[in-house]
């Protein structure tokens, strides 16, 4: 059964301050899926943005984005389809979003397991990034054709048995061009097309 999540347009009151926060801290016009997932939990959200908010606002944090960006990037990865502008620019706010929150749920998770809030040092602030162009809405999976919504569940089961419950936002995003699907799984998998 999927996760809930509460959309972006859906979202009201505290939810929708949050989600502008968050879209004005890391500079990017979406708010990725694990924050509208935590937005369906009762004063998750709100305890959550508050733990990571100073992070969210330092300069450690761009610091530490561009270093994983850059290790990543590093990576020998497999041929992947060429992307047009706008497919570029949805790639774009999820690097520069998959990045930030990584490191930001590493701070919750430290939290979590005990280490202090609070009490160290103050980290020096940072300006948010600049704001990366708007992309198209997110589509819903239930909205999608059957044979698109199984290429974007094929390629989250590349993640393993947990994405059958949160399907990858990317991939939903990526769903618009339906004929780059079948050659992403390909060069994400190392198999033939899925068509």
């Amino acid at each position: 059964m999927p996760l809930a999540e509460l959309h972006e347009e859906a979202a009201s009151g505290e939810a929708a301050a949050i989600y502008a926060a968050l879209r004005r801290a890391l500079g990017i016009p979406v708010v990725n899926l694990i924050w509208r997932h935590l937005a369906t939990l009762p004063g998750v959200l709100p305890w959550a943005w508050a733990a990571v908010a100073p992070v969210a606002h330092s300069a450690a944090l761009g610091e530490g984005a561009a270093r994983l960006h850059a290790s990543v990037a590093a990576l020998p990865v497999p041929p992947l389809p060429a992307l047009a502008p706008e497919q570029r620019a949805v790639v774009a706010t999820y690097n520069r979003g998959n990045c930030a929150n990584l490191l930001l749920l590493t701070a919750l998770r430290r939290l979590l397991e005990g280490a202090p809030a609070g009490h160290g040092p103050a980290l020096p602030a940072m300006d948010p990034p600049p704001m990366l162009p708007a992309i198209p809405p997110i589509p819903r999976l239930e909205a999608l054709d059957a044979a698109t919504a199984a290429q974007v569940r094929a390629l989250a089961a590349l993640h393993g048995p947990a994405a059958a419950d949160a399907v990858p936002s990317l991939y939903r995003h990526l769903a618009l061009w339906p004929a780059l699907l079948g050659p992403l799984h390909a060069a994400l998998a190392g198999t033939p097309a899925i068509a």
